[in-house]
């Protein structure tokens, strides 16, 4: 018993050593949201004006909006009526079903909250102290502490469709096919987990299934605006717009710049067209890399980025979506330590620019004084804050991008040959 004791404890001792730095994230991690809630002024502190001042509904105000819908229209109420309401229906109809109301808004919130944090932690596991400073910059940053202390619908998107790459991982015909019902059951709540559509690409090397998926997801939103469209002329008015402060989109850097709205059009216009012009360069003429990385690693990559670039040229999301920067962030370790100059250079470029996209804004309002429940600043320094912000998510944007074309290079070319083999193939066979 003696030398058996003795060894588990010299393993445990080795494991400790070799893992600190991710039992370090998740302690300071855990450590922090507790603290946070443990004294509601705190929160000010963290995510500055976006804290919810009505103690009624805090914590958890957004959460606590949709069951309170649920239990409207579980009582007979037409919700689409309701001017509150600016959001499809779905989670309310889940909500609704599963009998849920307000008095479940805690529960339901921990929830969703725990499993937000499982993905996160289990996903980031620095290496090096750079990678512990990274992990704890990002997981602790105000849009994640906002997305927590509101727990909104992103909250519970971002809790189930992080098991989608997990499915790809089987590398099956029936792994894809729930991977693809997974994103389908997602989209009817905010349209944009559409983009996750983009997985189905990775190490996809049929044209044939890879058509079928994009028939069927074509069939499905079509099916699914025809059916809702109705609702959604009903809240179309009612659906906020992106504004400069405290929310992520292209089109924010020229109006903080505070010009005309149709010249801010047309740079967003040029700067996704430069973008996209880059990405087929990347895609059909760069040179390949030489080594391919880790599946789940390039699709947990796929998956952040494919819906933040989405989200970014539509223009009308918040901070917390920027949540979906933590499934890229594994990836991007390795490109950090690559023996590639070009993909340190790049991977160094994009966790610089991530960092100023999540923080100036905050660090600014974190010194300001509130006074007679009014942000008080100055309005040099505010918008300086944020035109760095924005200029550095544009930055941010460009090098995910790049990164994820390099990632889908080879799956496009592989698709592009096979497909052109079967058509010559077809060629000969009518010749």
């Amino acid at each position: 018993m003696a030398p058996a004791a003795l060894w588990l404890i010299i393993i445990s001792v080795k494991n400790l050593k070799r893992n600190w730095r991710h039992i370090t994230l998740c302690v300071l991690t855990v450590a922090t949201i507790l603290l946070l809630f443990s004294n509601a002024s705190l929160w000010q502190t963290a995510i500055g004006p976006m804290h919810n001042m009505e103690k009624t509904n805090y914590p958890f105000s957004d959460m606590h909006a949709r069951l309170r819908m649920a239990d409207r229209a579980a009582s007979g109420y037409d919700i689409n009526q309701d001017f509150g309401n600016n959001k499809p229906l779905y989670t309310v109809a889940a909500m609704k079903w599963l009998g849920l109301n307000p008095s479940n808004k805690v529960p339901v919130s921990i929830f969703f909250i725990g499993l937000f944090s499982f993905w996160n932690l289990w996903l980031l596991r620095p290496q090096r102290a750079i990678e512990l400073f990274f992990s704890l910059a990002v997981l602790l940053s105000p849009p994640c502490l906002m997305l927590i202390e509101r727990a909104n619908d992103d909250i519970i998107i971002y809790s189930f469709i992080c098991a989608v790459p997990l499915l790809l991982k089987l590398n099956s015909n029936l792994g894809r096919l729930c991977a693809w019902v997974g994103i389908s059951a997602l989209v009817p709540m905010k349209y944009y987990p559409a983009a996750a559509y983009a997985l189905l690409l990775h190490r996809e090397h049929s044209s044939k299934r890879l058509t079928f998926f994009v028939l069927l997801s074509l069939a499905f939103l079509a099916t699914f605006f025809f059916v809702i469209w109705q609702e959604l002329t009903v809240i179309h008015d009612r659906i906020p717009v992106a504004a400069i402060f405290c929310s992520l989109g292209g089109r924010l850097l020229f109006d903080s710049m505070f010009l005309d709205s149709g010249v801010g059009k047309i740079w967003v216009f040029c700067g996704f067209g430069g973008l996209l012009c880059w990405v087929a360069f990347v895609l059909f003429r760069a040179e390949p890399r030489a080594t391919r990385d880790d599946p789940l690693n390039e699709s947990y990559f796929l998956l952040g980025s494919s819906i933040l670039t989405f989200c970014f040229f539509m223009n009308g999301n918040w901070d917390y979506r920027m949540a979906f920067l933590i499934p890229t962030i594994p990836l991007v370790f390795k490109w950090l330590s690559s023996n590639v100059k070009k993909e340190r250079f790049l991977a160094a470029i994009y966790m610089l620019s991530m960092l100023l996209t999540l923080w100036p804004e905050y660090v600014y309002y974190s010194s300001v004084l509130e006074s007679d429940n009014r942000w008080v600043h100055q309005k040099d320094l505010h918008i300086a804050s944020i035109r760095l912000k924005h200029a550095a998510s544009w930055v941010m944007i460009g090098s995910q991008m790049l990164i994820a074309s390099y990632v889908l290079q080879p799956d496009i070319r592989l698709i592009i040959s096979d497909l052109r083999a079967s058509l010559h193939k077809g060629s000969r066979a009518k010749s």
